[in-house]
């Protein structure tokens, strides 16, 4: 199992090395990657509030204070509908992108962090988004990280299966940063 402390201690001392192309790490591409992914969300953590998409952002985070970690999902069936929808391919095919992709964000996750993908105990929450518009599980969501920034219990906040809507949900400023458009 590798995990970023492994690689760091693997890649102190003697294996840094200056060759003719200057000095780099002596390990796989896919690690050097990892540790620039891992340094980038440590760094945009600590700029303030924001999104972090996959890339086991809740591995990475998950000692820092204040952060809410959710695993969203859908059902096979919306999911073959969307990757139809929105790829314009057929049923199978839909299927078998939906299982290349789950098996690479896996074996990805699995490799580089200590837990396994999708796993409850990696998250605060888990939504599945079935039968829910895109704008209204983004207010849910937003409402939930506003209230556990300022320390509310997410049983506070609504009794629980309560999905916000549009109309109910708490109007609050976004989490993400916004675009300097």
């Amino acid at each position: 199992k590798n995990t970023v402390s492994g690689m760091l201690a693997g890649s102190a001392g003697a294996s840094l090395h200056v060759g003719a192309g200057g000095m780099g790490l002596q390990m796989p591409l896919n690690q050097r990657v990892f540790l620039a992914q891992f340094d980038a969300i440590t760094k945009i953590a600590a700029e303030g509030p924001g999104v972090i998409v996959g890339r086991c952002a809740d591995y990475v985070l998950k000692d820092r204070p204040g952060v809410t970690h959710i695993f969203i999902y859908a059902s096979e069936e919306r999911r073959i509908a969307r990757i139809m929808r929105v790829e314009k391919v057929d049923r199978e095919h839909a299927r078998e992108l939906i299982r290349k992709t789950d098996r690479q964000r896996r074996s990805y996750y699995n490799f580089f962090a200590d837990g396994n993908w999708g796993m409850r105990s990696n998250y605060d929450l888990m939504l599945r988004t079935d039968g829910r518009q895109p704008e209204d599980v983004a207010d849910n969501l937003t409402a939930l990280a506003q209230k556990r920034a300022q320390g509310v219990k997410a049983a506070k906040i609504r009794e629980p299966g309560t999905i916000f809507s549009r109309q109910n949900a708490p109007r609050l400023y976004p989490i993400y940063p916004q675009s300097s458009r």
